[in-house]
């Protein structure tokens, strides 16, 4: 969070949160302070939230005044450990803050409009880096819980690794045959 103010009161909700969440990176399974915020925010806004879902994982549901789909959103909240002039330090150099972020301005808007129908599930999943955290949120058996028609994620690719102005095909998942995952890149 900036000085002077909190993300709550400050103009530009995606900017602040971003930084306020930048400013918090923890290392996978340690994201406690991170979900957190985030846990507290989605209840603010309205959200019935899970937490401690695969460890530090979150889902956050709002279901809408009549049935409908279920579309989920999913972020990664982990960071990455460099060694810096001897010194060991997170940072978040992966853009996990700023999926984060992204998905929270979105869960905001969300609420904001008011869910007409179908279910909006919010995903803040744990220890990407080291592919531990999505794993574990399928074992606790949650994300089978929410019924969820369609999962949507993005990545951001760091300048070396793409043209900017550039973006990969999105990336195609499937579980059990019937559903398909899409990730954007």
């Amino acid at each position: 969070m900036r000085k002077g103010g909190n993300i709550h009161t400050q103009p530009n909700y995606l900017n602040n949160i971003l930084h306020t969440l930048h400013a918090i990176p923890y290392v996978a399974i340690q994201e406690y302070k991170t979900a957190r915020l985030l846990a507290d925010e989605v209840k603010r806004l309205g959200f019935t939230v899970l937490e401690g879902v695969g460890g530090t994982g979150i889902i956050a549901t709002m279901k809408g005044d009549l049935p409908g789909a279920v579309i989920a959103l999913r972020a990664d909240m982990d960071a990455l450990v460099y060694q810096v002039d001897g010194q060991t330090e997170c940072r978040h150099t992966c853009g996990h803050d700023a999926h984060s972020a992204m998905v929270l301005a979105t869960a905001k808007n969300i609420a904001e409009r008011r869910l007409r129908s179908g279910t909006a599930v919010i995903i803040f999943q744990p220890a990407e880096e080291p592919i531990l955290g999505a794993l574990a949120m399928i074992d606790s058996g949650h994300i089978d819980k929410q019924g969820i028609d369609e999962l949507y994620g993005i990545h951001l690719r760091p300048v070396g690794e793409m043209e900017v102005g550039k973006a990969t095909p999105a990336l195609y998942h499937k579980k059990k045959k019937k559903k398909s995952f899409i990730f954007l890149s």
